[in-house]
């Protein structure tokens, strides 16, 4: 869903009306505001569970497109590009300490291998869903809707996702946190 907003942002900020500068303006801010999420993110991943952290991350980018949805002022849009390079800088450092967390260190390149070719796989499809949904409705509003249902969908299953464990050793969900 990332790639497809990333894409489609600015031709829909101005399909409302807005001008370009300020489209173009929200998306830079998503990307500056990036930094300090990522930072607050791995702050609380080293005090906190970070499963339960990146579930309420990804609601929050959920609510984003709810929020992209009904802004329409200037103001209301720097201010949701914002919230949402807050979060989604969150959302990427997370998963980088979850692979960590549930895998090792000393499996991570190995896991990255498999998962990335899918990731790359989606953040192709997602843009190409997006500019064929607008082509087929004449707005976004059915796909970034969509959008916002499955980022819900995954903030549900984040917290089904036990880390694997070796036999007889200890799962991250240990009463120590140690695995």
């Amino acid at each position: 869903v990332i790639p497809a907003l990333n894409l489609h942002t600015v031709a829909y900020l101005t399909d409302q009306g807005l001008s370009s500068g300020i489209a173009v303006s929200a998306l830079a801010l998503i990307s500056l505001a990036g930094a300090p999420g990522s930072l607050f993110s791995g702050y609380l991943a080293d005090r906190y569970n970070a499963r339960q952290i990146l579930t309420v991350v990804v609601f929050l980018v959920a609510t984003s497109f709810a929020l992209l949805l009904v802004a329409r002022s200037p103001a209301v849009v720097l201010l949701w590009g914002l919230y949402l390079g807050l979060v989604r800088g969150g959302m990427h450092t997370l998963q980088q300490v979850i692979f960590a967390d549930y895998f090792g260190r000393d499996s991570l390149g190995a896991v990255r291998g498999v998962v990335w070719p899918i990731q790359m796989v989606g953040n192709s499809l997602g843009p190409l869903a997006a500019a064929a949904t607008y082509d087929i409705t004449g707005n976004y509003v059915f796909i970034f809707s969509s959008f916002g249902v499955i980022c819900l969908l995954a903030g549900l299953c984040i917290p089904l996702a036990s880390p694997p464990t070796a036999t007889g050793a200890p799962s991250l969900d240990s009463p120590t946190g140690q695995a």
